[in-house]
């Protein structure tokens, strides 16, 4: 899950002068131990994006309506609409075909937004 969020930092600061931006908020309980695990990812890989805790916990936004069984999901939005949703389920952490592939598609999705801006 790692290689996705730097994947995302990465396209973001590439795309700054498009105002390109992007964050990552973990679904789970907030507390010191899930805080404490934000800022040890966000600092290990310099990562520029803010990150944060749902104030919702697990569940998410309920008007996102998010699959809670879904381990990581990235979705792509342009203000108030999503433009795309990537769900990775327990795909094997080794199949490194697999993660670059769902890394390509939702590249792709965010080089669209910045076509329709």
């Amino acid at each position: 899950m790692t290689e996705v969020v730097k994947a995302v930092d990465k396209f973001v600061v590439a795309h700054q002068k498009e105002r390109m931006a992007g964050f990552v908020v973990l679904l789970a309980k907030s507390s010191e131990e899930n805080l404490g695990k934000l800022r040890a990812l966000a600092k290990a890989n310099s990562l520029t994006i803010p990150t944060g805790i749902a104030f919702e916990g697990a569940a998410g936004p309920r008007s996102y309506k998010l699959n809670p069984k879904v381990p990581l999901l990235v979705l792509a939005a342009n203000r108030d609409t999503c433009k795309g949703n990537f769900p990775f389920g327990d795909a094997d952490p080794e199949d490194t075909d697999a993660l670059a592939k769902q890394i390509e598609q939702i590249l792709t999705a965010a080089q669209e937004m910045l076509k329709t801006r």
